[in-house]
C-alpha cells in the first residue's frame, strides 16, 4: 500500500505511488493491474507500466478514462474472475 504521504509532491498524475506500491509488494508493475477513477490515476498506473481498468462509478462521469485498457460501469463489473482474465490476456 502507498499514499501521497509516502511521496510527497509527487502524486498523480506521476507514476511514483504505483511504483511505489509494486516495489514493496515486490511484483513487476506490469503484471499489476490498477483499479482508477479518474483522468490522473489512469496516466499515472499507465505510466507506471500497469494495465489498467478504468472505473464508473455514475459520480465521474466527466473524468475521460480512455487511456484505461477498458472501463468497466460499477463495482459489480469487477470480479476477481474477470479482472484475472483481462490481466492476463494484457
Amino acid at each position: 500500500m502507498a499514499t501521497g504521504d509516502d511521496a510527497p509532491g509527487r502524486t498523480k498524475p506521476a507514476p511514483d505511488l504505483y511504483l511505489l506500491a509494486a516495489r514493496r509488494l515486490k511484483v513487476d508493475p506490469k503484471r499489476c493491474l490498477a483499479v482508477e477513477d479518474s483522468d490522473f490515476g489512469v496516466r499515472a498506473a499507465k505510466d507506471a507500466g500497469m494495465t489498467c481498468v478504468g472505473l464508473r462509478s455514475g459520480h465521474n462521469d466527466e473524468q475521460r478514462l480512455s487511456g484505461a485498457d477498458w472501463e468497466a460501469r460499477g463495482f459489480r463489473a469487477l470480479s476477481y474472475r474477470r479482472l484475472i482474465s483481462r490481466l492476463k490476456a494484457a
